[in-house]
């Protein structure tokens, strides 16, 4: 079952997609190539190397209960970036886009409480 959260942020996604793909179609399209691979240089240091050294920082987080979004976000995009083959790579990122879909409707959940929260004030 699909949460209030959920249906709402991808719809949210779909529509900002379209403007996007509209915008892009009028500078000839959006067929880039990947930019990915185990030693292409992310943040000055090849792809996996990001990637490993990151998830040793995400597992220590994990093991002293500080698992933040931003570990979990990051480890994903990480992840697609280590690698150069395309089906490889668009696993990785229909799972960060999960993950990221699943940060925004925590932030939607905190929000909404904040918001009711300051409804209840006299």
């Amino acid at each position: 079952m699909t949460s209030r959260h959920t249906t709402t942020v991808l719809t949210e996604v779909a529509g900002i997609r379209v403007r996007k793909e509209a915008a892009w179609a009028r500078v000839g399209g959006e067929d880039f190539p990947d930019g990915t691979g185990p030693r292409r240089p992310v943040l000055g240091i090849p792809a996996q190397k990001a990637r490993d050294e990151h998830t040793a920082r995400a597992q220590m987080a994990a093991r002293t209960g500080h698992t933040r979004w931003s570990h979990l976000a990051l480890d994903g995009l990480l992840s697609a970036l280590a690698e150069d083959e395309p089906a490889a790579i668009r696993e990785h990122l229909v799972h960060h886009a999960a993950r990221v879909v699943a940060w925004i409707e925590s932030l939607d959940r905190r929000l909404e409480a904040a918001q009711e929260a300051e409804d209840r004030r006299p």
